[in-house]
Protein backbone atom coordinates (compact mmCIF):
# COMPACT_ATOMS: atom_id res chain seq x y z
CA UNK A 1 0.00 0.00 0.00
CA UNK A 2 1.02 3.62 -1.20
CA UNK A 3 0.77 5.53 2.11
CA UNK A 4 0.89 9.50 1.40
CA UNK A 5 4.02 9.60 3.32
CA UNK A 6 5.27 7.49 0.54
CA UNK A 7 4.14 9.70 -1.59
CA UNK A 8 5.59 12.81 -0.65
CA UNK A 9 8.68 11.27 0.01
CA UNK A 10 8.80 9.92 -3.53
CA UNK A 11 7.98 13.85 -4.82
CA UNK A 12 10.72 14.88 -2.79
CA UNK A 13 13.18 12.73 -3.88
CA UNK A 14 12.18 13.25 -8.05
CA UNK A 15 12.71 16.91 -7.07
CA UNK A 16 15.87 16.44 -5.52
CA UNK A 17 17.40 14.11 -7.78
CA UNK A 18 16.17 16.10 -11.03
CA UNK A 19 17.88 19.22 -9.75
CA UNK A 20 20.95 17.74 -8.61
CA UNK A 21 20.84 15.98 -12.34
CA UNK A 22 20.56 19.44 -13.86
CA UNK A 23 22.83 21.34 -11.45
CA UNK A 24 25.72 18.11 -12.41
CA UNK A 25 25.05 18.86 -16.27
CA UNK A 26 25.76 22.53 -15.84
CA UNK A 27 28.76 22.48 -13.92
CA UNK A 28 30.37 19.71 -15.60
CA UNK A 29 29.78 22.28 -19.03
CA UNK A 30 31.26 25.00 -16.70
CA UNK A 31 33.80 22.89 -15.11
CA UNK A 32 35.29 21.49 -18.61
CA UNK A 33 35.09 25.06 -20.29
CA UNK A 34 37.52 26.11 -16.76
CA UNK A 35 40.06 23.42 -17.13
CA UNK A 36 40.18 24.14 -21.29
CA UNK A 37 40.98 27.50 -20.53
CA UNK A 38 43.32 27.05 -17.06
CA UNK A 39 45.31 24.74 -19.63
CA UNK A 40 45.92 27.61 -22.44
CA UNK A 41 46.52 30.41 -19.38
CA UNK A 42 49.21 27.85 -17.86
CA UNK A 43 50.55 27.77 -21.31
CA UNK A 44 50.70 31.30 -21.37
CA UNK A 45 52.29 30.96 -17.95
CA UNK A 46 55.01 28.46 -18.88
CA UNK A 47 56.09 30.32 -21.41
CA UNK A 48 56.47 33.53 -19.88
CA UNK A 49 58.09 31.67 -16.93
CA UNK A 50 60.92 30.58 -19.51
CA UNK A 51 61.38 34.19 -20.68
CA UNK A 52 61.67 35.41 -17.59
CA UNK A 53 63.68 32.73 -16.43
CA UNK A 54 66.11 33.54 -19.48
CA UNK A 55 66.27 36.73 -18.25
CA UNK A 56 67.13 36.30 -14.90
CA UNK A 57 69.65 34.18 -15.90
CA UNK A 58 71.79 36.72 -18.42
CA UNK A 59 71.19 39.13 -15.36
CA UNK A 60 72.98 36.94 -13.64
CA UNK A 61 75.41 36.35 -16.01
CA UNK A 62 76.36 39.81 -16.74
CA UNK A 63 77.01 39.92 -12.56
CA UNK A 64 79.33 37.16 -12.31
CA UNK A 65 81.04 38.14 -15.85
CA UNK A 66 81.85 41.83 -13.99
CA UNK A 67 82.22 41.00 -10.53
CA UNK A 68 83.60 37.37 -10.53
CA UNK A 69 82.86 35.63 -6.82
CA UNK A 70 81.38 32.74 -5.20
CA UNK A 71 78.21 34.47 -4.46
CA UNK A 72 77.41 35.60 -8.00
CA UNK A 73 78.42 32.69 -9.97
CA UNK A 74 76.00 30.54 -7.21
CA UNK A 75 73.41 33.14 -8.16
CA UNK A 76 74.21 32.39 -11.71
CA UNK A 77 74.05 28.52 -11.41
CA UNK A 78 70.71 28.82 -9.52
CA UNK A 79 69.48 30.86 -12.29
CA UNK A 80 70.39 28.27 -14.97
CA UNK A 81 69.52 25.42 -13.08
CA UNK A 82 65.49 27.07 -13.05
CA UNK A 83 65.77 28.27 -16.51
CA UNK A 84 66.79 23.93 -17.36
CA UNK A 85 63.80 22.71 -15.26
CA UNK A 86 61.23 24.45 -17.01
CA UNK A 87 62.94 23.97 -20.52
CA UNK A 88 62.29 20.36 -19.94
CA UNK A 89 58.57 21.03 -19.61
CA UNK A 90 58.58 22.43 -22.86
CA UNK A 91 57.56 19.65 -25.36
CA UNK A 92 54.08 19.55 -22.58
CA UNK A 93 53.11 22.39 -24.47
CA UNK A 94 53.46 21.20 -28.40
CA UNK A 95 50.76 21.14 -30.39
CA UNK A 96 49.40 20.88 -34.24
CA UNK A 97 49.31 24.93 -34.50
CA UNK A 98 52.93 25.47 -32.76
CA UNK A 99 55.09 22.74 -33.26
CA UNK A 100 57.31 24.57 -35.45
CA UNK A 101 57.47 27.98 -33.42
CA UNK A 102 57.94 26.33 -30.51
CA UNK A 103 60.92 23.93 -31.64
CA UNK A 104 62.68 27.42 -32.43
CA UNK A 105 61.83 28.77 -29.26
CA UNK A 106 63.06 25.30 -27.28
CA UNK A 107 66.35 25.30 -29.87
CA UNK A 108 66.67 29.25 -28.70
CA UNK A 109 66.71 28.55 -25.42
CA UNK A 110 69.13 25.62 -25.74
CA UNK A 111 71.44 28.20 -27.36
CA UNK A 112 70.77 30.31 -24.52
CA UNK A 113 71.80 27.83 -21.91
CA UNK A 114 75.02 26.83 -23.67
CA UNK A 115 76.30 30.45 -24.60
CA UNK A 116 75.95 31.20 -20.83
CA UNK A 117 77.41 28.39 -19.64
CA UNK A 118 80.79 28.96 -22.00
CA UNK A 119 80.50 32.23 -21.00
CA UNK A 120 80.51 31.36 -17.36
CA UNK A 121 83.78 29.12 -18.12
CA UNK A 122 85.49 32.12 -19.71
CA UNK A 123 84.74 34.11 -16.50
CA UNK A 124 86.34 31.01 -14.31
CA UNK A 125 89.39 30.67 -17.16
CA UNK A 126 89.87 34.69 -16.07
CA UNK A 127 89.38 34.95 -20.03
CA UNK A 128 87.42 38.18 -19.82
CA UNK A 129 87.38 39.08 -23.53
CA UNK A 130 85.96 35.92 -24.61
CA UNK A 131 83.63 35.82 -21.80
CA UNK A 132 82.08 39.06 -22.63
CA UNK A 133 82.10 38.56 -26.18
CA UNK A 134 79.93 35.51 -25.43
CA UNK A 135 78.17 37.24 -22.78
CA UNK A 136 76.86 39.94 -25.45
CA UNK A 137 76.00 36.60 -27.43
CA UNK A 138 73.31 35.36 -24.83
CA UNK A 139 71.73 38.75 -24.48
CA UNK A 140 71.64 38.98 -28.47
CA UNK A 141 70.05 34.99 -28.20
CA UNK A 142 67.60 36.96 -25.38
CA UNK A 143 66.00 39.10 -27.99
CA UNK A 144 65.83 36.63 -29.81
CA UNK A 145 64.38 34.39 -27.50
CA UNK A 146 61.62 37.30 -26.45
CA UNK A 147 60.88 37.89 -30.23
CA UNK A 148 60.43 34.14 -30.56
CA UNK A 149 57.88 34.07 -27.17
CA UNK A 150 56.17 37.31 -28.65
CA UNK A 151 55.76 35.03 -31.87
CA UNK A 152 54.73 32.47 -29.73
CA UNK A 153 51.81 33.98 -28.09
CA UNK A 154 50.51 35.33 -31.22
CA UNK A 155 50.40 31.70 -33.21
CA UNK A 156 48.68 30.78 -29.31
CA UNK A 157 46.35 33.60 -29.49
CA UNK A 158 45.76 33.06 -32.76
CA UNK A 159 45.04 29.08 -32.81
CA UNK A 160 42.91 30.02 -29.76
CA UNK A 161 41.03 32.51 -30.70
CA UNK A 162 38.26 30.53 -32.04
CA UNK A 163 38.20 28.80 -29.06
CA UNK A 164 37.34 32.28 -27.01
CA UNK A 165 34.41 32.81 -29.23
CA UNK A 166 33.10 29.35 -28.66
CA UNK A 167 33.66 29.78 -25.17
CA UNK A 168 32.08 32.77 -24.90
CA UNK A 169 29.23 31.84 -27.00
CA UNK A 170 29.38 28.30 -24.87
CA UNK A 171 28.95 30.48 -21.84
CA UNK A 172 25.90 32.38 -22.90
CA UNK A 173 24.26 29.07 -23.92
CA UNK A 174 24.60 27.52 -20.55
CA UNK A 175 23.22 30.89 -19.39
CA UNK A 176 20.25 30.55 -21.43
CA UNK A 177 20.23 26.56 -20.61
CA UNK A 178 20.09 26.85 -17.05
CA UNK A 179 17.27 29.23 -17.71
CA UNK A 180 15.27 27.04 -20.28
CA UNK A 181 16.23 23.86 -17.90
CA UNK A 182 14.77 25.90 -14.94
CA UNK A 183 12.00 26.56 -16.95
CA UNK A 184 11.20 23.28 -17.71
CA UNK A 185 12.15 21.33 -14.29
CA UNK A 186 9.07 24.51 -12.70
CA UNK A 187 6.76 23.37 -15.37
CA UNK A 188 7.19 19.53 -14.95
CA UNK A 189 7.56 20.09 -11.03
CA UNK A 190 4.42 22.08 -11.16
CA UNK A 191 2.37 19.73 -12.98
CA UNK A 192 3.98 16.93 -11.42
CA UNK A 193 2.81 18.36 -7.99
CA UNK A 194 -0.71 19.46 -8.78
CA UNK A 195 -1.06 15.62 -9.87
CA UNK A 196 0.44 14.79 -6.40
CA UNK A 197 -2.09 17.62 -4.41
CA UNK A 198 -5.09 16.26 -6.52
CA UNK A 199 -4.44 12.85 -5.80
CA UNK A 200 -5.03 13.95 -1.89
CA UNK A 201 -7.54 16.62 -2.38
CA UNK A 202 -9.93 15.06 -4.92
CA UNK A 203 -10.79 11.65 -3.01
CA UNK A 204 -10.71 14.57 0.34
CA UNK A 205 -13.31 16.52 -1.48
CA UNK A 206 -15.64 12.79 -2.14
CA UNK A 207 -15.56 12.49 1.79
CA UNK A 208 -16.43 15.18 2.46
CA UNK A 209 -19.57 15.28 0.30
CA UNK A 210 -19.87 11.79 1.76
CA UNK A 211 -20.06 13.04 5.29
CA UNK A 212 -22.43 15.68 4.25
CA UNK A 213 -24.75 13.21 2.64
CA UNK A 214 -24.23 11.31 5.92
CA UNK A 215 -25.22 14.31 7.85
CA UNK A 216 -28.05 14.59 6.25
CA UNK A 217 -29.75 11.58 6.55
CA UNK A 218 -28.78 9.54 3.46
CA UNK A 219 -27.22 6.79 4.05
CA UNK A 220 -27.78 4.94 0.35
CA UNK A 221 -24.97 6.61 -1.51
CA UNK A 222 -22.21 4.65 -1.62
CA UNK A 223 -18.46 5.65 -1.43
CA UNK A 224 -16.03 5.49 -4.18
CA UNK A 225 -12.64 6.24 -4.06
CA UNK A 226 -9.95 4.36 -5.87
CA UNK A 227 -6.51 3.58 -4.11
CA UNK A 228 -4.37 2.07 -1.75
CA UNK A 229 -3.14 4.24 0.34
CA UNK A 230 -4.55 6.15 3.82
CA UNK A 231 -7.66 7.74 1.53
CA UNK A 232 -8.86 4.61 0.38
CA UNK A 233 -8.69 2.63 3.98
CA UNK A 234 -10.55 5.94 5.21
CA UNK A 235 -13.07 5.62 2.57
CA UNK A 236 -13.75 1.58 3.21
CA UNK A 237 -14.00 2.81 6.79
CA UNK A 238 -16.69 5.24 5.98
CA UNK A 239 -18.22 2.75 4.16
CA UNK A 240 -18.93 0.21 7.21
CA UNK A 241 -19.45 3.11 9.11
CA UNK A 242 -22.21 4.39 6.47
CA UNK A 243 -23.95 1.04 6.53
CA UNK A 244 -23.51 0.33 9.96
CA UNK A 245 -25.29 3.72 11.07
CA UNK A 246 -28.23 2.87 8.15
CA UNK A 247 -28.39 -0.60 10.26
CA UNK A 248 -28.74 0.62 13.56
CA UNK A 249 -31.20 3.50 12.89
CA UNK A 250 -33.36 0.84 11.14
CA UNK A 251 -33.37 -1.44 13.73
CA UNK A 252 -33.94 1.99 16.36
CA UNK A 253 -36.65 2.98 14.29
CA UNK A 254 -38.53 -0.80 14.50
CA UNK A 255 -37.37 -1.02 18.11
CA UNK A 256 -39.46 2.27 18.54
CA UNK A 257 -42.58 1.60 16.57
CA UNK A 258 -42.42 -2.23 18.64
CA UNK A 259 -41.95 -0.19 22.11
CA UNK A 260 -44.92 2.24 20.89
CA UNK A 261 -47.09 -0.53 19.78
CA UNK A 262 -45.93 -2.70 23.65
CA UNK A 263 -46.81 0.64 25.54
CA UNK A 264 -50.08 1.01 23.23
CA UNK A 265 -50.82 -2.46 24.17
CA UNK A 266 -49.96 -2.06 27.71
CA UNK A 267 -52.08 1.15 28.40
CA UNK A 268 -54.97 -1.08 26.51
CA UNK A 269 -54.37 -3.91 29.04
CA UNK A 270 -54.37 -1.11 31.77
CA UNK A 271 -57.43 0.43 30.65
CA UNK A 272 -59.24 -3.35 30.74
CA UNK A 273 -57.67 -4.17 34.18
CA UNK A 274 -59.84 -0.85 35.14
CA UNK A 275 -62.84 -1.73 33.43
CA UNK A 276 -62.59 -5.36 34.62
CA UNK A 277 -61.93 -4.14 38.54
CA UNK A 278 -64.96 -1.13 37.83
CA UNK A 279 -67.00 -4.01 37.25
CA UNK A 280 -66.24 -6.28 40.07
CA UNK A 281 -69.45 -4.86 41.68
CA UNK A 282 -71.61 -6.63 44.19
CA UNK A 283 -75.09 -5.83 44.85
CA UNK A 284 -74.93 -6.97 47.98
CA UNK A 285 -75.24 -3.23 48.95
CA UNK A 286 -78.09 -2.29 46.96
CA UNK A 287 -79.84 -4.85 48.91
CA UNK A 288 -79.60 -4.38 52.03
CA UNK A 289 -80.13 -0.79 51.84
CA UNK A 290 -82.88 -1.27 50.19
CA UNK A 291 -84.22 -3.91 53.37
CA UNK A 292 -83.02 -1.25 55.54
CA UNK A 293 -85.24 1.54 54.01
CA UNK A 294 -88.04 -0.75 54.21
CA UNK A 295 -87.90 -0.94 58.25
CA UNK A 296 -87.46 2.65 58.75
CA UNK A 297 -90.40 3.80 56.63
CA UNK A 298 -92.21 0.94 58.54
CA UNK A 299 -90.71 2.75 62.01
CA UNK A 300 -90.97 6.55 61.24
CA UNK A 301 -92.90 9.57 59.02
CA UNK A 302 -92.34 9.49 55.21
CA UNK A 303 -89.77 12.78 55.15
CA UNK A 304 -86.97 10.97 56.93
CA UNK A 305 -87.54 8.07 54.62
CA UNK A 306 -87.57 10.29 51.49
CA UNK A 307 -84.47 11.73 52.45
CA UNK A 308 -82.65 8.49 52.23
CA UNK A 309 -84.16 7.16 49.16
CA UNK A 310 -82.73 10.27 47.15
CA UNK A 311 -79.36 9.33 49.10
CA UNK A 312 -79.79 5.88 47.82
CA UNK A 313 -80.97 7.06 44.26
CA UNK A 314 -77.85 9.10 43.76
CA UNK A 315 -75.79 6.77 45.22
CA UNK A 316 -77.31 4.31 42.51
CA UNK A 317 -77.10 6.54 39.91
CA UNK A 318 -73.02 6.94 40.58
CA UNK A 319 -72.99 3.83 40.73
CA UNK A 320 -74.22 3.09 36.94
CA UNK A 321 -72.09 5.80 35.56
CA UNK A 322 -69.04 4.76 36.80
CA UNK A 323 -67.93 2.56 34.01
CA UNK A 324 -67.51 5.79 31.81
CA UNK A 325 -64.21 6.10 33.56
CA UNK A 326 -62.79 9.60 35.21
CA UNK A 327 -65.11 11.57 37.68
CA UNK A 328 -63.85 14.78 39.75
CA UNK A 329 -63.26 14.62 43.53
CA UNK A 330 -65.94 16.92 43.84
CA UNK A 331 -68.29 14.43 42.50
CA UNK A 332 -66.62 11.71 44.05
CA UNK A 333 -66.98 14.01 48.03
CA UNK A 334 -70.80 14.25 47.20
CA UNK A 335 -71.53 10.85 46.78
CA UNK A 336 -69.17 10.08 49.92
CA UNK A 337 -71.86 12.41 51.93
CA UNK A 338 -74.82 10.75 50.77
CA UNK A 339 -73.24 7.46 51.48
CA UNK A 340 -72.57 8.86 55.12
CA UNK A 341 -75.71 10.03 55.18
CA UNK A 342 -77.39 6.71 54.84
CA UNK A 343 -74.86 5.10 57.27
CA UNK A 344 -75.60 7.78 60.28
CA UNK A 345 -79.53 6.87 59.16
CA UNK A 346 -78.33 3.49 60.09
CA UNK A 347 -76.47 3.72 62.89
CA UNK A 348 -77.19 6.83 64.86
CA UNK A 349 -75.28 8.56 67.33
CA UNK A 350 -73.17 5.53 66.93
CA UNK A 351 -71.54 6.76 63.67
CA UNK A 352 -69.98 10.56 63.66
CA UNK A 353 -68.03 12.26 60.18
CA UNK A 354 -65.61 15.34 60.07
CA UNK A 355 -65.13 17.02 56.38
CA UNK A 356 -62.46 19.52 55.73
CA UNK A 357 -62.21 20.04 52.17
CA UNK A 358 -60.12 22.13 49.78
CA UNK A 359 -62.78 23.24 47.24
CA UNK A 360 -59.74 24.21 45.21
CA UNK A 361 -58.97 20.50 44.61
CA UNK A 362 -62.31 19.93 43.62
CA UNK A 363 -61.54 20.07 39.63
CA UNK A 364 -58.72 17.13 40.20
CA UNK A 365 -60.16 14.21 37.96
CA UNK A 366 -60.20 11.02 40.10
CA UNK A 367 -61.06 6.88 39.54
CA UNK A 368 -64.70 6.56 40.10
CA UNK A 369 -65.57 4.57 43.38
CA UNK A 370 -62.06 5.39 45.18
CA UNK A 371 -63.03 6.93 48.13
CA UNK A 372 -66.21 5.20 49.01
CA UNK A 373 -64.72 1.77 49.99
CA UNK A 374 -62.06 3.22 52.31
CA UNK A 375 -65.13 4.85 53.96
CA UNK A 376 -67.28 2.08 53.81
CA UNK A 377 -64.26 -0.08 55.12
CA UNK A 378 -63.35 1.80 58.18
CA UNK A 379 -67.52 1.93 59.22
CA UNK A 380 -67.62 -1.76 58.57
CA UNK A 381 -64.05 -2.90 60.37
CA UNK A 382 -63.37 0.28 62.48
CA UNK A 383 -66.85 1.78 64.12
CA UNK A 384 -69.35 -0.99 63.79
CA UNK A 385 -67.61 -3.14 66.31
CA UNK A 386 -67.58 -0.49 68.38
CA UNK A 387 -70.47 -0.47 70.93
CA UNK A 388 -69.70 3.64 71.75
CA UNK A 389 -69.38 3.93 67.70
CA UNK A 390 -66.52 5.70 66.14
CA UNK A 391 -66.07 9.27 63.85
CA UNK A 392 -64.92 9.79 60.57
CA UNK A 393 -62.43 12.31 59.46
CA UNK A 394 -62.11 13.09 55.74
CA UNK A 395 -59.54 15.76 54.98
CA UNK A 396 -58.32 17.30 51.11
CA UNK A 397 -55.59 19.49 51.02
CA UNK A 398 -53.27 20.62 48.06
CA UNK A 399 -49.63 20.29 48.69
CA UNK A 400 -47.21 21.58 46.44
CA UNK A 401 -47.89 19.85 42.94
CA UNK A 402 -50.09 17.46 44.37
CA UNK A 403 -53.48 16.19 46.24
CA UNK A 404 -53.60 14.70 49.52
CA UNK A 405 -57.01 12.97 51.13
CA UNK A 406 -56.50 11.71 54.21
CA UNK A 407 -59.20 8.89 55.67
CA UNK A 408 -59.04 8.56 59.84
CA UNK A 409 -61.16 6.92 61.86
CA UNK A 410 -60.71 6.52 65.73
CA UNK A 411 -61.36 2.65 65.78
CA UNK A 412 -59.19 -0.31 66.92
CA UNK A 413 -56.44 -0.05 64.68
CA UNK A 414 -55.41 -3.21 62.17
CA UNK A 415 -52.29 -5.42 62.41
CA UNK A 416 -49.28 -5.21 59.66
CA UNK A 417 -50.31 -8.64 57.97
CA UNK A 418 -53.42 -6.91 57.44
CA UNK A 419 -51.97 -3.85 56.35
CA UNK A 420 -49.77 -5.52 53.98
CA UNK A 421 -52.61 -8.06 52.15
CA UNK A 422 -54.11 -4.48 51.48
CA UNK A 423 -50.94 -4.04 48.54
CA UNK A 424 -50.93 -7.87 47.43
CA UNK A 425 -54.20 -8.47 44.90
CA UNK A 426 -52.34 -10.42 42.39
CA UNK A 427 -51.49 -12.59 45.79
CA UNK A 428 -54.95 -14.08 46.06
CA UNK A 429 -57.88 -15.25 44.45
CA UNK A 430 -59.87 -11.62 43.06
CA UNK A 431 -63.30 -13.28 44.53
CA UNK A 432 -61.55 -13.53 48.15
CA UNK A 433 -59.82 -10.00 48.12
CA UNK A 434 -63.85 -8.79 48.63
CA UNK A 435 -63.28 -8.37 52.74
CA UNK A 436 -67.31 -10.46 53.92
CA UNK A 437 -69.56 -7.20 55.01
CA UNK A 438 -69.16 -4.47 52.59
CA UNK A 439 -71.57 -2.64 50.28
CA UNK A 440 -69.74 -2.11 47.34
CA UNK A 441 -68.30 -5.33 46.66
CA UNK A 442 -65.21 -3.42 45.63
CA UNK A 443 -62.58 -4.54 47.89
CA UNK A 444 -59.27 -2.44 49.21
CA UNK A 445 -56.86 -4.21 46.53
CA UNK A 446 -58.74 -3.28 44.18
CA UNK A 447 -59.17 0.18 44.57
CA UNK A 448 -55.11 0.25 45.32
CA UNK A 449 -54.24 -1.46 42.31
CA UNK A 450 -56.62 1.17 40.37
CA UNK A 451 -54.83 3.86 41.68
CA UNK A 452 -51.45 2.93 40.33
CA UNK A 453 -52.56 1.96 37.66
CA UNK A 454 -54.64 5.46 37.27
CA UNK A 455 -50.94 7.32 39.00
CA UNK A 456 -48.24 5.35 37.27
CA UNK A 457 -46.86 4.68 40.81
CA UNK A 458 -46.59 2.23 43.86
CA UNK A 459 -46.61 4.43 46.54
CA UNK A 460 -49.89 6.24 45.91
CA UNK A 461 -51.51 4.53 49.01
CA UNK A 462 -50.35 4.91 52.44
CA UNK A 463 -51.90 3.24 55.26
CA UNK A 464 -50.86 3.42 59.17
CA UNK A 465 -52.73 2.69 62.27
CA UNK A 466 -51.77 2.28 66.05
CA UNK A 467 -53.97 -0.28 68.11
CA UNK A 468 -56.74 1.38 69.51
CA UNK A 469 -55.80 4.73 68.20
CA UNK A 470 -57.26 3.98 64.84
CA UNK A 471 -56.22 3.66 60.72
CA UNK A 472 -55.37 6.78 58.66
CA UNK A 473 -55.49 6.18 54.69
CA UNK A 474 -53.36 8.81 53.09
CA UNK A 475 -53.93 9.51 48.99
CA UNK A 476 -51.42 11.45 46.80
CA UNK A 477 -53.03 12.32 43.44
CA UNK A 478 -51.17 14.36 40.97
CA UNK A 479 -53.26 17.96 40.62
CA UNK A 480 -53.44 16.91 37.26
CA UNK A 481 -54.11 12.82 37.01
CA UNK A 482 -52.70 9.91 35.82
CA UNK A 483 -53.51 7.36 33.07
CA UNK A 484 -56.71 7.80 32.41
CA UNK A 485 -59.28 5.02 31.69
Amino acid sequence: MKTLQSKMIMLTVIILVFMAGLWLFLNNQHQLTIEKYNSILQRYMAMNELTNLSTEAVKQLNGYTNNPSKETEARFSYAVEKLERNYVELPALINSGNMTTLLNFKNMIASLVETMKLSAKDTERQEKNSALTRLEEAIQVNKFVHEEMLSLLNQELNTYNDFYVRMIRQSADLRKLGFWSLGLASALLFLFSYQFVGSITRPVRTLAAAAREISAGNFDKPIEIKGRDELSLLTLTMNRMRISIKNLIEEMSIKAQLEKDLRDHKLLLKESELRSLQNQINPHFLFNTLNMLAKKAYLEGAEETSELIASVSGLLRYNLRSLKGMVTLREELHVIQEYLIIQKARFGSRVGYELKLDESCFTVPIPCMTLQPFVENAIIHAIEPLEQGGTIRIEVIRQNEQVIIEIADDGSGMKEEQIAAFFHLRDHDPEESTPVGTTTGIGIPNVIRRLQLYCGADDVVQISSDKDKGTVIRLTLPQQGGIKG
